[in-house]
């Protein structure tokens, strides 16, 4: 009778540790996971975050560039005004 009470008390202990072992597996597994979902979703958002300076910084220089066009064409014009109301002065007298 005491054996197999003891085999029985043995069977309920494994399994227990049995479960106990699987929850531990699974959870470690679950924070594996997790973790590697983080690091690629911080790839990705430090991927984004190069590519929107990059394209800021494409921006700004198409800006300048706009901005030297425009300053050499108010110039030229500035340019053309002077030189058409020295000639109409010129006429003039």
């Amino acid at each position: 009778m005491e054996k197999h009470y003891k085999i029985f008390q043995l069977i309920s202990l494994f399994k227990k540790y049995f479960l106990v072992f699987i929850l531990v597996f699974i959870c470690r597994n679950l924070l594996s996971q997790l973790e590697d979902e983080k690091i690629e979703i911080e790839q990705k958002l430090d991927k984004m975050s190069q590519d929107m300076e990059n394209v800021y910084q494409t921006k700004v220089q198409e800006k300048l560039i706009k901005l030297q066009e425009n300053k050499q064409n108010v110039k030229s014009i500035f340019y053309f005004y002077y030189l058409f109301s020295f000639f109409l002065l010129a006429f003039k007298n």
